[in-house]
């Protein structure tokens, strides 16, 4: 394996990390807006007095849209891990460590 081989594995390796937190970091995003969205849901339905009625949980169809975006994003980082290759970059595959050639 040349270095120029070696160079592209490590670039590939970096990217999969890269894709990995800014999936990690979509998520908690998720995970704390979905939190304040519903929030305002049940204290807007509380007050008005429909918490009983489906049409009135308006954040249903914000956990539905951006869960879904999120789910595909988790999905394509998912298949780079398994594939080797991540979205966008080259077709080589991501080892956990180069090989070594004597």
């Amino acid at each position: 394996m040349t270095t120029h081989e070696q160079n592209l594995q490590s670039q590939a390796a970096n990217d999969y990390l890269h894709q990995r937190r800014v999936f990690q970091v979509h998520a908690r995003v998720f995970v704390a807006s979905m939190a304040l969205i519903f929030s305002v849901n049940l204290a807007l339905n509380l007050a008005t007095g429909t918490t009983g009625r489906w049409s009135s949980w308006w954040s249903l169809w914000a956990l539905v849209g951006w869960g879904l975006g999120v789910a595909v994003h988790g999905l394509t980082v998912w298949l780079a891990s398994i594939t080797g290759r991540t979205p966008g970059s080259s077709s080589y595959p991501i080892e956990s460590s180069p090989r070594r050639t004597q």
